[in-house]
């Protein structure tokens, strides 16, 4: 007999009907029938999901010759399909731990003290000295060198902070920066843009390439929430050196707009000073893109929000204009039209196979939104070489879907990746712990919306 693959996922109702079919475990993606949508939906609803069977001749010939080469059906037992998940999982994570990234924090303080801000255990220093030193350089592109064996396909580093753009660590950036370039790296920064115009000799094609920086509404709105220490407008300060990073360099620029529900409402008011400062002019070079943020009062879909995206998008069709239903649709998408698998992965993120933060005491980091914390920390640099290991490393290096029990048995496993690793840590007390955060209750919406927009780019 054959069973439904225990890994078979199902989308919600697509507008003009019918489902998209996902296979977690081979990628395949599929549009059903309503019909068929209610026989598997209905088995899986009444029957052990990991046991759902049909008889010989059940499905057409063709069709169940389809399923079966896409993985949609098999022929073997749940135990020997979650056998091959793990083995999947385990050499997708060995070949994903040989593709490192670096980044580099310049500084753990800041010059502004934004109101939601993750790492303000890193600003109330007492003091302390923040800012790397120009000797932590020479040890940091030793170290580079060193976790690399010389063989690093990607050479663009992240830089980081804190605040890594600020005009007083002018010298260790520029440091940083054009030693790199001499050994062949290409830069990028996430920045709050206070001090760009400080950077302008670094930022172009073969330095900082690309940077990233956050408008939180217009002047009024953004100014209360991400407050500069010298008291200026943050707001006029970001912008300014926007305008002039437009006319003075080939930098890409992406400027991410966090819509939340105080500031949903004026995003209008605020692309339209942008508007006026001409800042949308430059398409190819500042990509804007508004993506809602939800915090832990505010559920997925809240109205407020989603209304005022969507009278954005009318009044600004070209902008990047997130949704809820988006985030991994994106992905999906791209597999749909390339028709190809859905990219599956053995973790969450590069916090657990590849990445490699170096911070101003010395230290290397695994991930960025636990930067301070021991249990994030996997090793040191210095001028007499690097050190990773210790049981830090270890349970970070190793935390991929193949490795949390619960993970292996959930159809979700190559798609949700046991959720952050942070989060899992903080709530659950482990790294491996599944952190699920609503996924299974909000994918099945995802994937009908990238099967939509394939649908609507095809004309069908």
């Amino acid at each position: 007999m054959l069973r439904l693959s225990s890994y078979a996922i199902l989308s919600t109702r697509l507008e003009n009907g019918g489902y998209a079919l996902l296979n977690g475990l081979s990628g395949a993606m599929d549009i059903i029938s309503e019909d068929l949508y209610n026989v598997l939906r209905g088995r899986q609803d009444s029957e052990d999901c990991q046991r759902v069977f049909f008889e010989d001749g059940f499905f057409p010939g063709e069709l169940e010759k389809q399923f079966l080469e896409r993985g949609h059906l098999v022929t073997v037992p749940h135990e020997a399909e979650r056998e091959k998940l793990a083995a999947t999982a385990g050499a997708m994570h060995e070949r994903s731990s040989k593709s490192p990234s670096f980044t580099i924090v310049t500084d753990t303080e800041c010059n502004y003290r934004c109101v939601y801000c993750f790492e303000k255990h890193l600003q109330h220093n007492h003091g302390e000295q923040t800012a790397m030193g120009l000797d932590k350089v020479p040890s940091i592109y030793r170290a580079i060198e060193e976790i690399c064996g010389g063989n690093l396909h990607d050479r663009r580093i992240a830089l980081y902070g804190g605040e890594p753009l600020n005009a007083k660590n002018r010298d260790v950036v520029f440091s940083i920066v054009e030693t790199g370039q001499a050994k062949g790296f290409s830069f990028s920064a996430i920045t709050n843009g206070h001090c760009l115009d400080t950077f302008l000799p670094l930022l172009g094609k073969g330095g900082i390439e690309e940077i990233q920086v956050t408008l939180d509404g217009p002047r009024h709105i953004h100014d209360r929430r991400r407050v500069a220490l010298d008291q200026s407008s943050s707001y006029d300060r970001i912008t300014a050196n926007l305008r002039k990073l437009a006319r003075e360099t080939d930098t890409e620029i992406h400027v991410r707009v966090n819509a939340d529900r105080e500031n949903a409402g004026s995003l209008v008011a605020l692309f339209a000073d942008l508007e006026a400062q001409g800042l949308l002019g430059y398409p190819q070079r500042i990509i804007f893109y508004v993506s809602p943020v939800f915090g832990g009062d505010a559920p997925l879909g809240n109205t407020g929000v989603e209304d005022a995206l969507e009278k954005l998008k009318g009044s600004y069709p070209a902008l990047h204009v997130g949704s809820p239903q988006r985030y991994d649709g994106d992905a999906i998408l791209h597999g749909l039209l390339e028709q190809a698998p859905y990219r599956l992965r053995s973790a969450y993120c590069g916090a657990a196979t590849g990445s490699y933060i170096f911070l101003p005491d010395g230290t290397i980091a695994s991930c960025l939104e636990a930067l301070g914390k021991e249990s994030n920390t996997i090793g040191r640099y210095s001028e007499t070489g690097v050190t990773l290991g210790g049981e830090a490393h270890d349970q970070w290096r190793n935390r991929s879907a193949a490795n949390i029990p619960q993970c292996l048995d959930c159809k979700y496993c190559l798609v949700c990746c046991g959720g952050c690793p942070v989060q899992a840590l903080e709530r659950h007390g482990s790294l491996y712990s599944p952190d699920c955060g609503g996924f299974p209750e909000t994918f099945p919406a995802i994937l009908a919306d990238a099967a939509e927009r394939f649908l609507s780019a095809n004309q069908v």
